[in-house]
């Protein structure tokens, strides 16, 4: 009965986990529009701070020494973000159109990939971490080249101070951060009663819960008929996911305990990428299809965790 009234709780606090996460959202938003940021330069932007979740998570897990946790929440991200939300939002939207240019996704495939190999030898080290970090600096000026030239249709959003929106940002991270806190002491108690590995939680459980700000962003930008933002702000989580485990790493190297469920998510995460990358190709959009068949691998990769764990 007291399991069942944590989960419970730790419902309640993923949601104002999402909550805190979009007043941040919401606010760089804003800011962003009135200083004329290009729009898909923008979703990139967004991407980072709907990854704000996963950062505070992060922090509080390397601190409390259970930062396998935070990886299973980061990797297992990247499947919810490419196949759960990514197939989703095409299936339910328009075709979703791409610039169809492998030079634009290779790059942030290659890099969201590179947690994944660095994880192969048992332990994502500190000089990986830095490597990770650095590369992500690396890849946001990229992209900020590749996308600032690209036409695309305005968004209607009411304009407010920036004063208050910053605000509103200082307000929003610290929620995050100390309901992210709250979240992770009730988790290990939850730990302490059952034999699940901290990774397969985090992978599972958390990696959806975390990403419940990326999921708003995109069923409002299908609203507002803006899907290649939804497109944009997804692979700036994805990216994100990898940045974070950089300095997740870098605060204390994160072993590996279990490498054949690892190596698993790993190959099945591969896969996912390249139909990811086949589908940005194709006729410069994402399909209706397409988008049930991605939705389709995040769920082998979740059977395939179950069954191995």
């Amino acid at each position: 009965m007291i399991n069942f009234l944590i989960l419970v709780a730790i419902g309640i606090l993923f949601y104002l986990l999402s909550k805190s996460a979009d007043l941040v959202v919401d606010s760089i938003k804003k800011i962003g529009y009135t200083f004329h940021i290009p729009i898909l330069f923008l979703g990139f932007i967004l991407g980072f701070f709907a990854s704000l979740p996963e950062l505070s998570i992060a922090v509080n897990t390397s601190v409390r020494d259970i930062g396998d946790l935070s990886l299973g929440n980061l990797l297992g991200g990247m499947s919810v973000l490419f196949g759960l939300i990514l197939g989703v939002s095409i299936f339910l939207s328009r075709p979703i159109s791409t610039d169809g240019k492998y030079t634009t996704i290779l790059p942030i495939l290659g890099y969201s990939f590179l947690p994944f190999l660095f994880g192969l030898n048992g332990e994502i080290s500190f000089f990986e971490g830095t490597f990770l970090i650095v590369s992500y600096v690396i890849l946001i000026i990229f992209l900020f080249k590749e996308t600032k030239h690209i036409e695309q249709k305005e968004v209607y959003i009411q304009h407010s101070a920036p004063k208050k929106q910053v605000v509103f940002i200082v307000v929003g991270i610290v929620s995050l951060l100390v309901v992210s806190n709250i979240i992770i002491r009730l988790t290990e108690t939850i730990l302490e009663s059952y034999n699940v590995p901290a990774f397969f939680i985090g992978f599972l459980l958390f990696s959806i819960g975390t990403n419940l700000p990326e999921i708003a962003i995109s069923f409002r930008s299908i609203r507002k008929h803006v899907a290649e933002l939804s497109l944009a702000s997804i692979f700036g989580s994805v990216i994100a996911n990898s940045l974070i485990a950089g300095i997740l790493s870098i605060i204390r190297p994160v072993p590996i305990e279990h490498i054949s469920s690892y190596i698993v998510l790993t190959v099945s995460t591969g896969i996912l990428l390249f139909f990811v990358l086949r589908f940005y190709k194709t006729e410069k959009k994402f399909s209706k299809k397409e988008g049930v068949i991605l939705a389709l691998l995040y769920g082998g990769i979740v059977l395939l965790q179950i069954i191995f764990v």
